[in-house]
C-alpha cells in the first residue's frame, strides 16, 4: 500500500506543480452511509456556492491471495476477502512484480470475460481478466510470470454527486453510492479550489480512511413512516371491503322472502368480509 500512495503522489505532484496554495488534509471522517467529511488546514475557504474540483472515493477490496498458475505461467488467481458488487467498475493495480493494470466494469452478472482495452502499445499488458465468481478473479498476462510473490490493490470507484461547504474550511464528499459498515477507503483528490479558485496544492493527495460498525443510513426509513404507510394501506384495505360489501348487496335485487335464503346472504357477506380481512391480516404478518 505504502508503494502504491508513494507512486500516485509523485505522478499527481508532477500535475500540480504549478500549484501555489499548499494546504492539508487535517481530518476525515465518514458521517453516514454517503456522506464523507474532510477538514483542510484552517487557512483554507472552500466556497459555500459551488466548489470545483475532482475527487474520488476508492473502495479498497483486499486481495487475500495471489497465486500463480501452475499450469499456465501467464496466469494469476486471486482471492479477495469481501465479495465483488454488481454494475460497479473496478481498477486492479499491480503494487508489486506482477506489471500493468487493467479496469473493467461488471454488469449485472458476477461472472464473466473482460478484455484489456488500454494496452498503450506496451509490451507488458494484462490482456483480460476472468470472473469466476464474486471473490476469484483470473489475471491474464501477455507475459510468463516468472515471481513467486504478487501484490495487487482492487479499488472500486464510488459516485461523487457533489461536493459542499459552508464558507469554511470543511468540505462534505456527497456520494450516490453507499459507504459499508467496517470497510477501507481511499480518498483521492486530483484537484480542489478554494472560494478564489486558486488550486490546493496538497501534501498528500491519497488518503485512506475506513467506516465503523455504527454507520448510519443518511435517509433511514423511520418508523414514523413506516406506521403511516401500514395506516394508510389499513385505510384502503377498509374501503376496498366496504365497496365489495356494498357491490354484493347491490347485487342481490331483493332479499329473498324465505328464511333459509335470507340466512344464505348474509352468510356469504360474512364470509366475504372475513376472507378480506384474514387476507390483508396475512399480508401484514
Amino acid at each position: 500500500m505504502k508503494k502504491f500512495k508513494i507512486l500516485f503522489s509523485i505522478f499527481i505532484s508532477f500535475m500540480f506543480i504549478s500549484s501555489a496554495y499548499a494546504a492539508t488534509i487535517e481530518n476525515i471522517q465518514a458521517v453516514d452511509n454517503q456522506t464523507v467529511k474532510i477538514a483542510a488546514s484552517s487557512d483554507v475557504t472552500f466556497s459555500d456556492l459551488k466548489v470545483y474540483g475532482d475527487v474520488k472515493i476508492l473502495r479498497d477490496i483486499s486481495v487475500l491471495n495471489s497465486n500463480s498458475d501452475s499450469q499456465n505461467p501467464k496466469k494469476i488467481v486471486l482471492t479477495l476477502a469481501s465479495d465483488l458488487f454488481k454494475n460497479s467498475s473496478y481498477s486492479l493495480i499491480w503494487v508489486l512484480w506482477a506489471e500493468w493494470s487493467i479496469e473493467f466494469k461488471l454488469g449485472d452478472k458476477l461472472s464473466g470475460e473482460y478484455i484489456n482495452e488500454n494496452i498503450y502499445n506496451e509490451k507488458k499488458i494484462i490482456e483480460k481478466v476472468v470472473i469466476l465468481d464474486p471473490r476469484t478473479i483470473e489475471v491474464y498476462y501477455n507475459y510468463e510470470i516468472t515471481e513467486l510473490l504478487f501484490e495487487f490493490k482492487l479499488l472500486s470507484e464510488l459516485v461523487v454527486e457533489s461536493l459542499y461547504s459552508t464558507w469554511n474550511n470543511i468540505l462534505d464528499i456527497n456520494l450516490s453510492s453507499t459507504l459499508d459498515k467496517s470497510s477501507s477507503y481511499i480518498l483521492m483528490i486530483w484537484s480542489l479550489e478554494n472560494i478564489d479558485w486558486e488550486q490546493l496544492n496538497l501534501t498528500e493527495s491519497l488518503y485512506d480512511f475506513s467506516t465503523n460498525s455504527t454507520l448510519v443510513d443518511k435517509n433511514p426509513i423511520s418508523q414514523e413512516n413506516i406506521l403511516e404507510t401500514s395506516n394508510i394501506n389499513n385505510l384502503e384495505n377498509l374501503n376496498n371491503i366496504d365497496s365489495n360489501i356494498e357491490e354484493v348487496s347491490l347485487n342481490a335485487a331483493s332479499t329473498p322472502e324465505t328464511g333459509t335464503e335470507t340466512w344464505f346472504i348474509m352468510l356469504l357477506t360474512f364470509l366475504f368480509s372475513s376472507f378480506y380481512f384474514i387476507k390483508n391480516k396475512s399480508k401484514k404478518v
